[in-house]
């Protein structure tokens, strides 16, 4: 656990300082987030390398890859719906910050480079280095590789995964009040209410239930996705509203409140 080296302070009062430390960040907007990201990002990647690197030293990849887990066996199904809906779930939330880059070739390649060496290639990084240690505990693998500036900077850039979350909810939010409500409401207030109540959650200890939280996300969020791409693709229910309003640089005027059809869908 981070007291165990950081000391001063135990564990809810660090979570605290860092959930309303994220909140702040969110507040500060997009640029402040990749600011952060652009300092953090590329040094998550080296520790993690180097890290793989002094587990492979006593390790070769066919050990690990065939040899048995040290926790409990998943069946495939539970691991393909925690793995698809996370990923799934980040597929949807991507155009909260993809709106930013100036083209569509951009989108492109930050997709592709985010989901191979991101999604693909840190994930099995990390998962080599989970099975090597025999834990699952982050603090525990980088104490044992890179030591304290490990853990610090893989901390420090998980940041960058929790404050894009709470930046995509704070969106959803707003969109949906307004859209089912016609209230528009001030983006800084719900970050606020959002990462408060994140933080509240972080204390009394919501990562202990992190394995069925995936596990609900893997049932919930792939048939929305799959609901966005047959009305947006295929139904093409709303293009000539949507063309039109990008044509003038606006969001449409109105917008479904909801589809009762959608949601059974979904259901």
């Amino acid at each position: 656990r981070p007291r165990d080296f950081l000391g001063a302070f135990e564990y809810p009062v660090w979570a605290i300082v860092t959930g309303l430390g994220i909140t702040l960040l969110v507040v500060f907007g997009i640029k402040a987030i990749a600011n952060f990201a652009t300092v953090f990002v590329p040094l998550f990647v080296i520790v993690v390398v180097v890290a793989a690197a002094i587990i492979l030293q006593d390790h070769t990849i066919t050990e690990l890859l065939t040899t048995a887990p040290p926790g409990p066996a998943l069946t495939l199904g539970a691991a393909t719906t925690m793995v698809a809906g996370g990923f799934i779930a980040g597929a949807i939330c991507t155009p909260d910050y993809a709106r930013f880059l100036k083209n569509g070739t951009q989108v492109f390649w930050m997709t592709l480079i985010g989901t191979f060496v991101g999604e693909l290639g840190m994930n099995l990084l990390a998962v080599l280095l989970a099975h090597a240690m025999g834990t699952e505990n982050v603090v525990d693998i980088m104490m044992g590789t890179s030591g304290v500036i490990g853990v610090i900077i893989v901390v420090a850039s998980t940041v960058k995964l929790n404050d894009i979350n709470l930046y995509s909810s704070s969106l959803g939010l707003a969109t949906m009040i307004n859209a089912l409500f016609n209230k528009k409401l001030s983006r800084n207030a719900l970050v606020w209410a959002l990462g408060i109540v994140g933080t509240a959650l972080s204390v009394i200890g919501i990562i202990n239930y992190f394995t069925g939280f995936l596990t609900l996300l893997g049932v919930a969020i792939p048939p929305v996705a799959g609901i966005m791409v047959v009305d947006y693709f295929v139904l093409k229910r709303s293009r000539s509203m949507l063309d039109a309003s990008r044509a003038k640089g606006e969001l449409p005027r109105t917008v479904e409140k909801w589809n009762p059809l959608a949601i059974v869908s979904w259901v």
